[in-house]
């Protein structure tokens, strides 16, 4: 588990806490608690924007050409700007047997695996994936990027990711941009054609 599994579940708890800073009115005597479902509700939880911070979004590199074809992926990268650390990484690339599109979703340790992540533009419909693997980096889905996908994204302002913190089963809402990405995709679709 790497060092971001703490970010994850701070940030899940953000709310709580500003919460329990406000005054609040005498305690009730304690009465016995219900019991807990097995599997509780996540409850959503935008992470505040002062947290993040994009690093510029949809950078284009490339690695050297190999068999008359150069290897280049589009990338934006959310990160926590109180410690610069990385909480979200997507990755358009191309797969190099068929050469279509694809979109990859790269989210920290700490999130639920049930739950996958969920995907949208703006205020279009969610799909939510399943994790598909994982390394030391992190857990990643991902999704073919057809036409319809890639128009959607392109006219776009906001993908919007969300993951299940797995300790405290809340929803962190994670923002990426999508104002820069019909530029970065017209140097993406340059590069990959330079020899």
């Amino acid at each position: 588990m790497t060092k971001l599994a703490p970010t994850l579940a701070m940030l899940a708890l953000l709310p709580a806490a500003a919460l329990a800073q406000q005054p609040t009115p005498r305690p009730a005597p304690p009465r016995p608690a219900p019991a807990a479902p097995a599997n509780p509700p996540a409850q959503a939880t935008a992470a505040p924007e002062a947290l993040l911070a994009e690093e510029r979004p949809w950078a284009v590199s490339c690695a050297a050409a190999q068999a008359g074809q150069r290897d280049c992926h589009m990338t934006a990268t959310v990160v926590l700007r109180q410690n610069n650390e990385r909480l979200a990484r997507v990755i358009l690339r191309r797969q190099p047997e068929t050469r279509s599109l694809t979109m990859i979703f790269q989210l920290p340790h700490g999130a639920w695996l049930p739950g996958g992540v969920q995907w949208q533009v703006d205020e279009g419909e969610g799909q939510r994936l399943p994790f598909n693997t994982s390394d030391a980096e992190g857990l990643y889905a991902g999704i073919a990027v057809t036409d319809d996908v890639l128009g959607t994204l392109r006219r776009g302002t906001t993908l919007r990711l969300a993951v299940v913190a797995a300790a405290q089963r809340q929803v962190l809402n994670i923002p990426v941009a999508l104002g820069r990405m019909n530029e970065a995709f017209g140097e993406f679709v340059a590069q990959e054609r330079a020899r």
